[in-house]
This record gives C-alpha cells, sequence and structure tokens, in this order.
C-alpha cells in the first residue's frame, strides 16, 4: 500500500534530530521560567502557563499550529514548526526538572558569591547554572524521549516526507504489515535507552561534584 515502503535509517536520524533540537530549547527555555517560579507569583503563573501544552492532546496542538503556519506559509511544514509543537508539548517536563533542581541548592552558595564580589550574572553562570545541571540533562532527557514518541504531532506537522520512527511504524500498522514495525520499533527502545542512559549518568555527575563542592 501507498506509505509502506521499505525502513530507511533517515527515519531514525528524523526523530532523533529534531528531538534532541526541541530537548535543547525547551531546556534552554525552561532555565528561567523555573528560577521565576522558585522567585515569586508572577514567576508560579508563568509556570502553570507552560503545562497547558501538556495537557492537551498532541492533535489539538497540531491542529492549533496548523493554523498558525497557514498564516505564516513560509513556517508551514517545516522543522522549526514541529520543533515548536514537541517544545510546547513537552516543555514542562523540563521546568519541573530544573525547578525540582533549583530549589534544593543551598541559597548560602549564591550569597557568599554576591559577598565575594560576583555579580548577578556571574553568581548565576558560577554557582546556580553547574547545580542544576542535573535537572537540566534529567529534563532534556525527559523531552526527548517523550518526543521521539510523538505522533499526532509529527503526522500533522512534518515536512513533506519527513518520516520518523513513530510515524513510519503507525503506517505499517495501519497497511497490516507487522513485521516492517520490528526494525524501527527496536531502534525506538534503543535510541530511548540511550536518552534514559545520559539522564542517569548526568544525575551521577551532578551530584558527584556537589559532593565534592561541599567537601572542600
Amino acid at each position: 500500500r501507498e506509505g509502506t515502503g521499505g525502513f530507511e535509517l533517515s527515519y531514525a536520524w528524523n526523530s532523533a534530530h529534531a528531538s534532541f533540537i526541541a530537548a535543547i530549547v525547551a531546556v534552554l527555555l525552561a532555565i528561567p521560567v523555573a528560577h521565576a517560579a522558585i522567585a515569586g507569583k508572577a514567576g508560579r503563573l508563568m509556570e502553570r502557563i507552560t503545562y497547558f501544552g501538556f495537557g492537551v492532546p498532541g492533535i489539538v496542538m497540531g491542529t492549533a499550529l496548523v493554523y498558525v503556519g497557514l498564516q505564516l506559509p513560509a513556517f508551514y511544514q517545516t522543522l522549526s514548526l514541529l520543533v515548536m509543537a514537541y517544545v510546547l508539548r513537552f516543555i514542562p517536563l523540563a521546568v519541573g526538572s530544573v525547578r525540582t533542581t533549583a530549589e534544593n541548592i543551598d541559597s548560602g552558595l549564591v550569597k557568599a558569591a554576591r559577598v565575594l564580589g560576583a555579580s548577578p550574572r556571574e553568581a548565576f553562570i558560577r554557582i546556580t547554572l553547574p547545580l542544576t545541571l542535573r535537572g537540566m540533562i534529567a529534563g532534556a532527557a525527559l523531552v526527548f524521549l517523550e518526543a521521539m514518541r510523538e505522533l499526532p504531532a509529527t503526522l500533522m506537522l512534518g515536512p513533506t516526507g519527513f518520516e520518523t520512527l513513530a510515524t513510519y511504524m503507525w503506517r505499517v500498522y495501519e497497511a497490516g504489515y507487522f513485521g516492517r514495525a520490528a526494525v524501527p520499533g527496536l531502534l525506538l527502545v534503543l535510541l530511548s535507552g540511550v536518552g534514559l542512559i545520559l539522564m542517569l549518568s548526568g544525575e551521577r555527575k551532578a551530584q558527584f561534584t556537589v559532593t565534592e563542592d561541599k567537601g572542600s
């Protein structure tokens, strides 16, 4: 049937590429949101707004962004629009991970840096940011894992001819070619495992760094 040709490794690259970009963008946006949420009510309101995308079904998010794309033709069916969908859907995972880690930072470390002459920006870059590395890596891994298996938004917003592991598996299942889903299914598990390993190794690295700093 149409759309059920042989599997290509480019589908795995498409999945990993789009998901990786979404994970990085989500974490970069999550950092200020998470710290603002800790700082006050306005930040907590901003954090709650990010959860809207996570609560909305992927098909609803996809439909809304299709409308946006139709108003901006140069943006429609591009990788950028697909990445935006992933970020809007899964940024709460990154925000939650970063905030949880940031809340456990000893405020005395930042105060000590300020007393020693560091500017707020320097204290954030040299103290706060390294100590939230664990949450950043965990958040990025969670977004990556979820984006890898996102189907509705990918089907609706992906560029023409853009096939991922999730969309290919869906197409062959719909056509009844269940055997063709074996290889992409295995690759999806392996790529997800890589993301999980990175998350766990990042946690161990961050914990080691914090312990070493306290010991010194």
